[in-house]
């Protein structure tokens, strides 16, 4: 009975050194709270459960309820300008899929093809429009 108390107590002892050191936090440990399987852990691309609205639509391959603050999602959108210049407290990749993406960081822009990552650190003022005339698609990668 001892030495499972004393396992107890150096698992809590090392949680609260890893809350103190803003290592863990609340959302971490719930998420490690969850039975992980392989099931739960893969995701594939279903049309029938994306997200669609008058631009295109979105598909959340990595949830932060589920992975404990990491996103990761696919948009497409169509010619339209799309996600107009802004800014946020966490930094955020996208990595494109298929078409050209004009790229804004604070008050430059380029176009970029396929196979480019855009980088967007936090606080920083920054845009992503298709600048094609077919559907770009990208993924977003964030973690908050």
């Amino acid at each position: 009975m001892e030495r499972k108390m004393n396992k107890i107590f150096v698992a809590v002892f090392f949680l609260l050194v890893g809350f103190m050191l803003g290592k863990l936090d609340l959302k971490t440990v719930e998420a490690n709270d969850q039975q992980y399987t392989l099931s739960l852990c893969v995701t594939q691309l279903d049309p029938s459960a994306v997200n669609k609205s008058t631009r295109g639509w979105t598909f959340w391959f990595v949830k932060k309820e589920f992975s404990g603050g990491l996103n990761v999602k696919m948009s497409q959108v169509g010619p339209q300008p799309h996600h107009g210049v802004h800014s946020h407290a966490e930094d955020e990749v996208f990595y494109i899929l298929q078409g050209q993406a004009e790229f804004t960081l604070q008050d430059e822009s380029t176009v970029v093809g396929p196979n480019a990552t855009l980088y967007c650190p936090s606080n920083i003022p920054h845009g992503i429009r298709n600048a094609g005339s077919d559907s770009l698609r990208y993924l977003v990668i964030k973690n908050n």
